[in-house]
């Protein structure tokens, strides 16, 4: 290399495949825009970093978080992650009972 010049370094970014997944636990008026809400907020957040690539939502509405076992959309989320479809998962704590992850 001549005497003074740097080598530069390249930057790769890689995108890591990103879903949201939202969740109320009945279909009651008042929770109807707290879905929305999280609907409009996962989507927003994803699609808003440069690491993240957006492949959709996933979601279960009027369906308690006390199982998975009826919680469809979230079954074929992680269904998905299993398969690579998706490698992140973005969700916020909404309600007391909620898991966080991310």
């Amino acid at each position: 290399m001549p005497k003074g010049r740097m080598a530069g370094t390249i930057h790769v970014l890689v995108k890591r495949r990103a879903c949201g997944y939202a969740r109320v636990s009945t279909e009651k008026e008042e929770q109807e825009s707290s879905f929305d809400n999280q609907m409009r907020h996962y989507k927003e957040y994803i699609t808003g970093r440069e690491d993240l690539e957006y492949v959709g939502m996933y979601s279960d509405e009027g369906v308690s978080a006390t199982s998975t076992r009826k919680r469809d959309g979230f079954n074929q989320m992680v269904q998905d992650a299993l398969d690579g479809k998706i490698e992140i998962s973005t969700q916020l704590l909404i309600q007391s009972g909620d898991s966080l992850c991310a």
